[in-house]
């Protein structure tokens, strides 16, 4: 009791703060991150789900393969992000945007990292996306309804700001947002009869089957269905062309950016 006078006493008297200002200054940072920790344990509120993020709070979605909306955990990202790693990877447009000197295992690896701090942003409830994964994370799919998009500013916090270390590269650090701004014009071309309101499928991958690679992509479709708006995306091969077209997507547009030819798919309702 009488030592934590005495130190009281130097606080008020200053003498605490220049004998040991390291000491001051290391516990000062300590206590006022406790507090922080605390305060936002105590005034966080859960975000409730959206009307279209609702609809897939049941679990599973569908049974055969079981498909539910990816949890927010660090195990279930890294799996979903290894999925959409090694499918996208393989893109035309991933090694567009890529750095020229990422190939084979090391592009797989800069494009899991990206997918990764993605899932990071869209995931969580209060970004309003909806990211559902097949029970073994076989086949994931990164969705958007109508009113949400991909959110430049949830993406650096998540760690979007090593992006030109870890994918891109300096050269070729404007490619991935560019080709993003020109296709986000193109897309609201194309919605413009349909009041900009769509589904908007940012990425689907899988390291299966394409059937199991629908069974991520098909309840998004009814959902919109039920709700009376398109479903739009788009397609840098015939492969990926084809199957979109087989769960009722129709080409509506064509473009030639970054030297890939790539298809504005739309499902009209």
């Amino acid at each position: 009791m009488e030592r934590l006078k005495e130190l009281y006493k130097g606080l008020l008297d200053g003498s605490l703060c220049r004998e040991h200002p390291a000491a001051v200054w290391g516990t000062s940072i300590v206590v006022a991150g406790g507090i922080y920790c605390i305060a936002s344990a105590v005034l966080k509120k859960t975000a409730e789900p959206s009307q279209f993020q609702a609809a897939f709070q049941e679990k599973p979605i569908s049974a055969t393969p079981e498909v539910h909306r990816l949890r927010n955990s660090s195990a279930d990202i890294n799996k979903a992000a290894s999925t959409l790693g090694a499918a996208m990877s393989t893109s035309p447009l991933t090694a567009a945007c890529a750095a020229e000197n990422l190939e084979g295992d090391a592009l797989k690896n800069a494009t899991t990292w990206l997918y990764r701090t993605i899932l990071k942003a869209s995931v969580p409830v209060e970004s309003g996306s909806i990211v559902l994964s097949s029970n073994d994370a076989k086949s994931v799919a990164i969705w958007y309804p109508p009113g949400t998009n991909f959110d430049d500013k949830r993406f650096i916090k998540a760690g979007g700001m090593w992006y030109t270390i870890m994918f891109s590269g300096w050269q070729r650090r404007l490619r991935f947002p560019s080709f993003g701004q020109i296709i986000s014009i193109q897309r609201k071309t194309v919605l413009r009869k349909f009041n900009n309101q769509a589904f908007y499928l940012l990425a689907a991958g899988t390291t299966g089957t394409d059937s199991d690679l629908l069974s991520v992509i098909t309840p998004v479709l009814a959902e919109a269905a039920k709700h009376g708006v398109p479903a739009i995306t788009e397609a840098d091969t015939p492969q990926r062309k084809a199957l979109l077209e087989s769960a009722g997507f129709q080409a509506v547009l064509s473009s030639n950016a970054l030297q890939v030819n790539v298809d504005i798919m739309l499902k009209a309702p």
